[in-house]
């Protein structure tokens, strides 16, 4: 038996707990819905976005130049630096050459193809180049010889060459100036057949 006595409170600042009634669960619904709706349009316009810039991407019509890793033949094992001083040259000069109308790969993309088995094929899909240049370096004592060519990737075709020599001896002015000559006859070989 319940014996303890009742008092009536008037003015109680205590909130009582009301049950949820058919317009809080709609308000609750509408909420939902809102955020759903709001989720999917953020999502669509990323995808949108996603592909607007995929397709600026694939939109680029430039030629694409890779320029592997010149390999060092020579008996001095010094000139392996020369070697790569002149690769960084190239592909820094190559790519100031004509930049509307030439990528360069960078060198950190092409740098693992040292001495690479793989076909010129092969390395220019994974790579997504039109165009390889390789090449390799000799000395005989007194001169360095640095002997390049340009492949077209789709046939393999070797569509230029060429040799270049200088003097052993300023390693800086050597690179800067065997890249400029090999960058400026490659330059008008590439876009000579693009053109085409």
């Amino acid at each position: 038996r319940f014996l303890v006595p009742v008092e009536v409170i008037e003015n109680s600042t205590s909130k009582t707990l009301e049950p949820a009634t058919a317009s809080t669960r709609v308000w609750t619904r509408r909420n939902l819905v809102t955020v759903a709706l709001l989720t999917i349009v953020l999502l669509c316009g990323g995808f949108l976005a996603m592909r607007w810039w995929g397709n600026r991407t694939a939109g680029d019509q430039r030629t694409v130049l890779a320029v592997l890793p010149l390999e060092d033949w020579s008996d001095d094992a010094s000139h392996g630096l020369l070697c790569e001083g002149i690769t960084q040259e190239l592909i820094t000069q190559s790519g100031k050459a004509d930049p509307v109308r030439l990528a360069v790969v960078p060198r950190a993309a092409s740098a693992p193809y040292r001495h690479t088995a793989k076909t010129v094929a092969e390395v220019a899909h994974e790579l997504r180049a039109d165009y390889l240049m390789e090449g390799n370096l000799r000395d005989d004592g007194e001169r360095v010889r640095v002997t390049v060519e340009l492949i077209r990737a789709k046939d393999e075709a070797r569509i230029w060459g060429g040799d270049f020599d200088g003097e052993t001896g300023d390693s800086l002015a050597l690179e800067s100036e065997i890249a400029a000559a090999i960058t400026d006859k490659a330059k008008a070989a590439l876009l000579a057949t693009t053109a085409r």
